[in-house]
């Protein structure tokens, strides 16, 4: 996916909802100017941003950054891209890594399309249980770890907005 598809993307959603780039940075806290930039293909878009911008225009981040149409149908609240769930995807994608285990692979392992399997690592999916615990299996992890994080997410959300600055440190030391 390239900045200008992006860019596409963004236009295409905020048109859409009859919004002004000056509504869509207003509700991203981001400048016009960057919303300029990223709509015409001169910035690539942070996944933080990405995020931002995916609730702003009420979508899922997947429909602005996969040429999946599934994504452009996809309802925006499952899409978490903080707390608990990116802490659980971090550690996933760093298991996988690990093992060198492709993503292709992992997610024919599981049963799933690579766009699920790619929702999950991103953290906008919370895998169910049952693949939380087929996933550790196969990444040869201790699931009891992963469990309590998903399990966590689904019962206090709330502490999701708190382990925000976790993610963010997690994202920089992947910078």
């Amino acid at each position: 996916m390239n900045e200008a598809e992006i860019g596409r993307r963004v236009a295409g959603f905020r048109k859409r909802l009859g919004l002004s780039m000056q509504d869509v940075a207003k509700l991203t806290k981001k400048s016009q100017a960057t919303i300029s930039r990223i709509e015409n293909g001169k910035q690539t878009p942070t996944i933080r941003i990405i995020a931002k911008l995916a609730a702003a225009l009420k979508v899922h981040p997947f429909a602005l950054l996969s040429d999946d149409p599934v994504w452009r149908f996809a309802p925006p609240e499952t899409a978490c891209p903080d707390g608990v769930r990116r802490l659980l995807a971090y550690f996933i994608t760093e298991a996988r890594a690990r093992q060198n285990i492709p993503l292709t692979e992992a997610a024919r392992y599981m049963g799933m399309g690579e766009g699920e399997m790619e929702a999950i690592e991103s953290g906008f999916s919370l895998p169910s249980k049952s693949v939380t615990e087929a996933l550790a299996k196969l990444y040869d992890e201790t699931r009891e770890e992963w469990i309590f994080l998903r399990e966590l997410e689904m019962r206090h959300p709330a502490l999701s907005l708190r382990l925000s600055t976790l993610c963010a440190a997690l994202d920089a030391t992947r910078e």
